[in-house]
Formats: structure tokens, C-alpha cells, sequence
């Protein structure tokens, strides 16, 4: 039998140690204690993995609870705007016009400030023709912080 040259066995893709023109044996495997090693290794990177879990939960679901009261937000910020100007009273009010089939328990107050003070520095002749609309939306207690929602109205 014709043995073949380094090149050729290179090109076969094998592994090879030369020892006197022979062939070493390469295929011996893994040892008990490297793939102890290996296990141990990977054990710890997925519970490094999996110990982000708890956190991403809690960070998606404020998330969802802060969206749902900036909508709520909007939604009470989007009807005022489409009243007519001159039906704009200055008053404030809780849980006008909120359906709280889907949000038990939580809070919408909106205020209406005529001719405000938009820097709220004191003494400065207000701004006529302009109304203010303020919208709080307050989750459950111990679920969320409340969201503050400001727009203006003009005549």
C-alpha cells in the first residue's frame, strides 16, 4: 500500500501528527473530566441567562402600564380638543368620560386652565386665548407611577 504525502492528507482534511512517517491515532475523544469542565461551564452562562428574566418581565410590564396611561392620557387630551373653544370651561375633573371596565381602579383627572400662566413664574400677564389642558393618569396603588399629560388649546 502506497503512503500518502502530508499534502494529500491536508487536502483530506485530517488531522495528523508526523512520528517517524506514521500516523498518530487522533480520534481518542473527550476525557471524563473535560466534559465536567465543559458542563460547569455551560450550567453557569445559562443561569447568568436565565437570572434576566425576572428583571425583563417586570421592565416589560411597567412598560405596558405606562403606554396604557399615556394613552389614556391622550385619548382625554384628543376629546377636549375637539370641543369648541368657546365650551371650554376652566374646572377640574375626575374620571369624565372614562370607561374603567379595562383600567379598575385607576384615575383620570383633567384640568382646564384658562389664559394660564405657561411659565409659571407668577405675575405675567396670561395668555388670552389659550387654554391649558392638563390630563393625570394614576394607576392602582403600588402598580405605577401616575403619567402627567400637558397640551395647549388655542382659539
Amino acid at each position: 500500500m502506497k503512503m500518502k504525502t502530508n499534502q494529500q492528507l491536508r487536502r483530506m482534511g485530517q488531522v495528523f501528527a508526523d512520528r517517524g512517517g506514521r500516523m498518530a491515532h487522533t480520534d481518542q475523544g473527550f476525557s471524563a473530566l473535560e466534559t465536567l469542565i465543559a458542563l460547569a461551564i455551560a450550567a453557569v452562562a445559562m443561569l447568568a441567562v436565565a437570572s434576566l428574566f425576572p428583571s425583563a418581565y417586570t421592565n416589560v410590564s411597567r412598560s405596558g402600564r405606562q403606554t396604557a396611561a399615556v394613552n389614556l392620557a391622550q385619548q382625554r387630551i384628543e376629546w377636549v380638543r375637539n370641543q369648541p373653544y368657546a365650551g371650554l370651561p376652566a374646572t377640574t375633573e375626575t374620571n369624565v368620560a372614562f370607561d374603567t371596565t379595562n383600567y379598575p381602579n385607576w384615575t383620570r383627572t383633567t384640568a382646564i386652565t384658562v389664559n394660564p400662566d405657561l411659565d409659571g413664574a407668577g405675575p405675567d400677564p396670561p395668555v388670552v386665548g389659550v387654554t391649558q389642558v392638563t390630563v393625570t393618569v394614576t394607576p392602582p396603588t403600588g402598580v405605577g407611577a401616575p403619567v402627567t399629560v400637558r397640551s395647549l388649546v388655542a382659539e
